[in-house]
């Protein structure tokens, strides 16, 4: 009915007005003709006039259920019923006539608001006489407690007055337009299984949109935008209008709620809601725009609202109410940004009010998200998964609101921005924060600040972060800039005395016996990562101290507070480390579950360290003055506890400079105690995980190694910069050097005992070398390369008989994988775990000690292990795809631990160290050639392995049986071999001298590799099930292979050698082969492999990579002649029909291109050719696209029902918490 009524010659909006009787009258006169009483009739025309609109412009799924609507009939649908003679008031008139029935009933008022609601849903705005004619009854059943399904429609239909204010201007675009189903504009369904729209359908209906705005602009004398703009101001306007005359019911009805509140009625608002839509609608809309009402009571209205608002949704008792004021708050903050910015007139009065009720409801949703008395309690009790959410919805909220979210801040001046609304928000809050803080510890005794306080302090950091980065780098000298910075001063400074605070007391608290774990845990947590938050504010303000010399505009009462609040947070940080145990029971994380534990763990959100350790280390690395600055700063305040092996606040000048740092190897000693006494495989009750300690490792040495080489920052004088490091003497030079010698040597050491201790079991040999391993690879390279290093083995030899021992146990680890040819399968006993675990402790110890490529005996070491994964792969594979294994299990070699490959990974990690140095010009061309060679002997060496494993004719492995490790190393050799060319690409000639030739033949042997696994795979599904040869190509390898194709056809020459290694490899007939094109054969071989493999030998989402491979190969090609030649052969080359010439699932006496050419007669042939040769000799992106589907079709179009899975993504290589 819809496309008969809005046919094609009346797609013009005004025809369809003009030429059919409206359709409200079509409904209307329809039930009139009924014999039925006048009340059936007056309803049955309401529920059939509230069904219209949802049934023309309701989204798919709804009433019109999936019909596809032309948007042009959809245009003139809308423009009828918005049409006030033909849709409005008509309907409006109906509404009245029924209304002042006298045996109008409390359902029949139901259904007018019912049919009103859905009008306003769908064809806002409507006018000021409706709205006068029907929120008095609105009004009225709003404080009916009797009448449920009236009140109900009552709520809905003002709610929907609110909402309609609140939707975007593209939005209303779309729906002048008839794009009624925007992918982009839609609210997310409540449906979570819902499909999303894919990026092809947005730019479809992105360009039809685009089209149907010029064609409406050619029309009419004003854009669409600018009539959307013009109508979301009268919407705004008649929302205004909606809560003078309701706004009074809705706080009466809000007192009543309780009792009128329905659980489970479909999609009823409730009253908390409307009234945060209403303030949602309506102060934006006074805030941008000149109302009709007058100004003293559009004050008062403004003022009620805010006032019922912020006494009852933020301080609510159900977390979900409190949520609904989310968005108010977000959409009040925009509208005060966006009038700032715009530079428009705002009553001064109206700007206070919105910016003190934005400030007080922040603060309550805060206070009232606080942390319940007694929820620590019990350490071992789960966290309130609600309670944490919701923590974190209202940082982001603190966040947006003081400047966290203002993408302007690069683009003005401090001054300009210190005037903006956020920044009044955030002033207030620290300032609200700083009496919090410290007004509560004014009394003599001291008492722990209030948990809200100094999470919102913590929250506060991205803004104060954003602030602190202005103020560091403007220099504007102006009567106005001086004033911003005082402020901005006088801002930050307030922050670092509150956090300074907030930490003193905590550290003081830890010195008394008096406070328990419980107590402290989560204001020491929090403090922590306010700290760590304030690192880039540190550091920021660290450079305006260094540089200003004059230290006007506050800095100098900025600079005392931030030494001594820099000092406090350290002292915090490293007490909770020290005190507070990362895990005070065990964690649900250790058996399995992936829920994130909060309550007993000293973690930071979204974290998974000791957040006393985080904060630690973003004040060590954040950048090296801070560094500087925090040795500094601690060199004449460190003493040494040796109660708890913490750092002491306390002031002693007399202590050496070093003392820090001492401080810090005790801290680490204590903490490796309390691990060794916990016992292997505990991770709770005291102390701290491995992985923390280790990144406290990383601080100590990155620490020790800035103040032993006194690499300062220095003036033009050539004198240290003011309040940089601390100058050490010789004496304490050398002692902090041996510490971390100490330090460095122990690990090195328990490996060489361990591996000499008879008592100890194979498992727990191996346990205890993988976490030493571990310890090692928390070094920084320029102390793990030593391990490596002939020098240093001559004067340590016992280094030497450490690495060798690591070595050795994890080669020796592939010899423990007996193939089992059994049904059952069980799991690897411990002493197979801890060696898997070891792989990953060596694999990030062989990426720490690469620093300019890999040192010569890391890379034997690399060889040895790699060359020994790939035998003990062929192994398994020779026993067959039903063989179960030791080491490829899950728990051992998979990609849920470590995934076969992960040595050549980190040849790959080298090669991508060089290149980003090569590309920060901290290497030329020549140096990069020298840093990579290493890298290459070591690929060179492995290679032949790696080819013999990847391309091993066993099947894939059986489910239930081993883990097939072939995918993931074909995927690393391959990642590797891309990052290889690209090295090739930036050395150049200047490079490619001295090894040119080992290159060629990496790259080479790679790339006809990558063809013959090609022909290993069947072209359809049931023969892929039925001959299954070789390792899946349904993974990331072959993404990695088409992208290594792509890129190795980019290189001169290559393909030359690819094809001459093909033709050797396989047995060709050239019967039926163009003469003189066999020196073309190779390169025919190729592709023919591509058009076997879109023929169905590659997975369909492969196949949309084969687009710029092709343009890769037509490039090397030279020619479309060429081009066409090759792909000519391509389509008639076989193999020799000798059983012998059988390559994979190539058959003698075939095409190698698959089933699909086998009857391809010779003009469908030239057919193809013909139009391929068009397209390609366009060669651009569309073209290749172009290319794709013309091949798709000739290789039996798209595969359905291929029997692959969907598009995989690459392997994760991470070893650090195995």
């Amino acid at each position: 009915a819809f496309r008969i009524r809005y046919q094609e010659h009346h797609h013009d909006a005004h025809d369809a007005s003009n030429n059919n009787v409206p359709i409200i009258s079509v409904l209307c006169q329809s039930l009139t003709s009924l014999n039925a009483p006048s009340n059936h009739t007056n309803e049955a025309t309401l529920l059939s006039l509230s069904s219209l609109p949802d049934a023309l412009f309701g989204n798919v799924g709804g009433t019109r259920g999936k019909i596809s609507i032309d948007p042009k009939a959809l245009k003139a649908a809308y423009y009828e019923l918005r049409t006030h003679a033909t849709g409005l008031h008509l309907f409006q008139s109906h509404v009245s006539s029924s209304s002042s029935c006298v045996t109008a009933t409390e359902q029949h008022h139901g259904f007018i608001l019912h049919a009103c609601e859905r009008f306003v849903k769908f064809l806002s705005p409507v006018d000021s006489n409706f709205l006068h004619h029907t929120l008095p009854i609105a009004s009225m059943y709003l404080l009916s407690k009797e009448h449920y399904h009236s009140y109900r429609m009552s709520l809905c239909y003002i709610n929907t007055l609110f909402e309609s204010a609140l939707v975007s201007v593209e939005s209303i675009v779309q729906s002048t337009l008839g794009f009624l189903q925007s992918p982009t504009t839609q609210k997310h369904s409540e449906d979570g299984n819902k499909k999303k729209t894919s990026s092809k359908t947005k730019k479809r209906h992105k360009e039809k949109l685009q089209s149907a705005t010029i064609q409406h602009s050619q029309a009419n004398t004003k854009t669409v935008e600018e009539q959307a703009q013009e109508e979301l101001k009268l919407r705004g306007e008649f929302a205004i209008q909606t809560a003078f005359m309701t706004f009074t019911s809705l706080v009466q009805a809000l007192q009543q709620s309780s009792s009128l509140q329905q659980n489970g009625e479909g999609e009823t608002p409730s009253v908390e809601g409307c009234i945060c839509n209403a303030l949602s609608a309506c102060i934006p809309h006074v805030l941008c725009h000149a109302t009709s009402m007058p100004q003293d009571q559009v004050m008062n209205l403004v003022s009620q609202m805010w006032n019922i608002f912020i006494h009852t949704i933020p301080c609510h008792e159900v977390n979900t109410v409190r949520a609904l004021s989310y968005e108010s708050v977000m959409v009040i903050h925009l509208a005060l940004m966006e009038v700032h910015e715009k530079g428009l007139v705002l009553d001064l009065a109206l700007r206070d009010l919105a910016l003190d009720g934005i400030y007080q409801c922040t603060m309550m949703l805060a206070t009232s998200c606080g942390y319940p008395t007694g929820y620590f309690n019990d350490l071992s009790a789960d966290n309130d998964e609600d309670l944490e959410v919701e923590r974190n919805d209202v940082r982001d909220i603190i966040r947006s609101i003081s400047g966290g979210g203002d993408n302007a801040i690069t683009a003005c001046t401090l001054d300009v921005y210190c005037q903006t609304p956020s920044i009044c928000i955030l002033e207030r809050m620290v300032d609200a924060c700083a009496a919090a803080i410290i007004l509560n510890n004014a009394a003599t005794t001291k008492q722990l600040p209030p948990e809200t306080a100094v999470h919102v302090l913590s929250a506060l950091a991205k803004p104060l972060n954003a602030l602190a980065k202005l103020f560091a780098s403007d220099t504007t000298t102006t009567v106005a800039a001086v004033a911003g910075r005082e402020k901005a001063a006088r801002i930050l400074n307030t922050a670092l005395h509150s956090l300074g605070h907030v930490c003193s007391i905590i550290v003081d608290c830890f010195a008394s016996p008096s406070w328990s774990v419980v107590e402290l845990l989560p204001v020491s947590r929090l403090a922590s990562l306010a700290t760590a938050s304030f690192s880039p504010l540190f550091s920021f303000i660290c450079s305006v101290i260094v540089h200003n010399n004059d230290k006007g505009g506050g800095v100098d009462v900025l600079e005392q507070t931030y030494r001594h609040t820099l000092r406090s947070s350290i002292y915090a940080a490293a007490s909770s480390l020290s005190n507070i145990p990362e895990l005070t029971s065990a964690s649900s994380l250790d058996v399995g579950d992936t829920r994130y534990d909060i309550i007993g763990a000293m973690r930071g959100p979204g974290g998974e360290d000791h957040v006393g350790c985080l904060a630690l280390l973003r004040l060590a690395t954040e950048s090296d003055l801070l560094s500087y600055t925090v040795m500094d700063v601690m060199s004449s305040s460190s003493t040494t506890n040796g109660n708890n092996s913490t750092l002491n606040n306390g002031d002693n000048d007399n202590k050496p400079k070093s003392a820090f740092i001492i401080d810090l190897f005790h801290l680490h000693e204590k903490l490796r105690s309390d691990e060794l006494e916990r016992g292997p495989g505990v991770f709770h009750g005291k102390g701290v995980t491995p992985k923390t300690r280790r990144i406290l490792l990383n601080i100590i040495s990155h620490l020790s190694l800035l103040m032993v080489d006194d690499n300062t920052p220095t003036n033009n004088d050539g004198q240290h910069q003011n309040n940089a490091a601390p100058s050490l003497s010789q004496e304490e030079q050398d002692e902090v050097l041996q510490h971390l010698q100490k330090l460095f040597h122990a690990p090195i050491m328990s490996i060489v005992e361990s591996s000499k201790n008879a008592d100890l079991s194979h498992a727990e040999k191996i346990f205890l070398i993988c976490e030493s391993a571990f310890d090692l690879s928390s070094f920084p390279s320029r102390l793990t390369s030593t391990l490596f290093s002939n020098e240093n083995h001559q004067s340590n030899a016992f280094v030497l008989e450490g690495v060798q021992s690591m070595i050795n146990v994890a080669v020796s680890g592939y010899m423990l994988n007996p193939v089992q040819e059994v049904t059952t399968r069980g799991s690897p006993d411990m002493m197979h775990v801890q060696w898997g675990r070891l792989r990953g402790a060596l694999i990030l110890l062989f990426c720490s000690c690469a620093n300019r490529g890999l040192p010569a005996l890391a890379v034997d070491a690399l060889i040895s292990l790699n060359n020994a994964e790939c035998q003990s792969i062929i192994h398994q594979c020779n026993a067959g795809p039903a063989s179960l294994s030791n080491i490829f299990d899950e728990s051992v070699i998979s990609e849920d631990v470590v995934p076969a490959g992960a040595f050549v990974i980190v040849v790959n990690n080298a090669l991508e160290g060089i290149l980003s140095m090569s590309s920060k010009q901290m290497v030329n061309a020549e140096e990069l050639a020298v840093s990579s060679k290493e890298c290459v002997r070591a690929l060179d060496n492995i290679r032949e392995s790696v080819f013999q494993t990847i391309v091993h004719p066993s099947p894939e492995a059986e489910s239930g049986s081993h883990v097939d490790p072939r995918p993931t190393l074909a995927e690393a050799w391959y990642l590797t071999m891309i990052t290889l060319v690209s090295v090739c690409n930036k050395c150049g000639s200047v490079g490619m001298g001295s090894y040119g030739s080992v290159l060629n033949r990496l790259l080479s042997e790679s790339a006809s590799t990558a063809v013959l696994i090609l022909f290993n795979q069947g072209v359809d599904k049931k023969e892929r099930e039925d001959r299954v040869i070789g390792m899946s190509v349904d993974g990331p390898h072959t993404f990695a292979m088409i992208n290594f194709l792509e890129k190795v056809f980019s290189i001169g020459g290559l393909l030359q050698l690819v094809s001459q290694q093909l033709v050797s490899r396989l047995k060709l007939d050239f019967h039926g082969v163009p003469t003189g094109s066999k020196e073309l054969s190779g390169a025919a071989v190729i592709f023919a492999a591509l058009l076997r493999g879109a023929s169905g030998g590659l997975p369909p989402w492969a196949i949309e990579g084969l687009p710029s491979l092709f343009s890769a190969f037509y490039t090397t090609c030279g020619s479309s002649n060429v081009f066409c030649e090759i792909m000519h052969i391509a389509i008639g080359i076989r193999l020799e029909n000798v059983p012998d010439a059988a390559f994979g699932c190539a058959t003698p006496g075939k095409k190698l291109a698959g089933r699909f050419f086998e009857t391809m007669g010779e003009k469908h042939v030239n057919e193809f050719l013909s139009k391929a040769k068009e397209i390609c000799e366009k060669n651009d992106a569309d073209a290749w696209r172009r290319f794709k589907a013309t091949l798709k079709k000739v290789c039996g179009g798209k595969k359905k029902d291929s029997g692959f899975n969907l598009k995989p993504t690459f392997t994760n290589w991470d070893c650090e918490r195995i």
